[in-house]
């Protein structure tokens, strides 16, 4: 994180936190269909198939609008199947793939039978959190705010909670994880 706040040796801003996610599945649902928790990216679009039942409950609670939790679920997908929207230069564009096609074809198969509230594509980054919180979609992927809620608003809902690492695409499991740093400006009026 230091590396992330420094720029030609010198350092711009104090790293105090790192926030990653992890995957959110209902084990009531689990159990009820006696299924597995999903290991792969396959494995959490099929499970969210066979437990879809709208409107009493979706499959998935995949973030799809414009938002940072969105660009995070996606880089999950993409990078787990081997691809990125930016080649390892940081600037070529490499979004364009097969394995891009791949994600996408999960996503519009699993869109197609309504296992991804239509709602998503204009939720914001709290959307998924407050679909698994009400109860209304089986998994999502966020960070332990979900938990650190359900630990104090809904504890049946957290025994009803495996909360483990995100699934895994045919090239390995990967997640993003963010970095907060506090900086004070030059023209702040308490620079001491």
């Amino acid at each position: 994180m230091l590396a992330a706040v420094t720029m030609d040796g010198k350092q711009w801003a104090v790293p105090y936190a790192m926030a990653t996610e992890e995957f959110y599945v209902r084990k009531d649902i689990l159990d009820k269909l006696g299924a597995a928790y999903p290991d792969t990216w396959e494995d959490a679009f099929s499970l969210a198939l066979k437990a879809n039942n709208p409107p009493t409950i979706w499959g998935m609670g995949l973030q799809l609008g414009n938002n940072y939790d969105t660009e995070n679920q996606m880089n999950a997908l993409l990078w787990g199947h081997g691809t990125s929207v930016f080649g390892e230069d940081g600037t070529t564009i490499t979004l364009d793939s097969p394995q891009t096609r791949q994600v996408l074809d999960m996503i519009k198969k699993a869109w197609d039978a309504g296992a991804v509230p239509q709602d998503t594509l204009t939720g914001d980054e709290s959307w998924n959190n407050k679909q698994y919180q009400s109860g209304k979609v089986v998994m999502i992927q966020n960070t332990g705010s979900v938990a650190k809620w359900m630990a104090a608003n809904d504890t049946d809902l957290l025994a009803n909670t495996v909360l483990g690492k995100p699934p895994a695409g045919p090239e390995g499991r990967f997640v993003s994880a963010t970095g907060i740093a506090m900086l004070i400006t030059n023209y702040s009026p308490n620079v001491e």
